[in-house]
């Protein structure tokens, strides 16, 4: 899966957290990390959400830190490119 990211510069995210959620389970469990440049630009993450045999139903992007004071984060893009079976 590849997700690809454009944050406003200064108002990025620092560290975020990678979620996924399968097909009949509720509960989120983490399967990577992110680390964005704090930069204007398109950038683009490889991500593994291997989950066994279990699809992925859902993606839950974490901003556990911000480059900014205030903890605030813009987003301007945000792509998720990936297989659907």
């Amino acid at each position: 899966m590849i997700i690809r990211l454009m944050f406003q510069g200064g108002f990025a995210g620092k560290t975020c957290s990678v979620l996924v959620a399968t097909v009949g389970v509720d509960d989120f469990i983490h399967t990577g990390s992110l680390y964005p440049e704090d930069i204007s630009t398109l950038q683009e993450f490889d991500i593994s959400c291997s989950t066994g045999d279990a699809p992925v139903e859902q993606l839950r992007i974490q901003f556990d830190e911000s480059t900014d004071f205030y903890g605030r984060v813009t987003v301007y893009h945000f792509d998720i490119l990936g297989i659907d079976l």
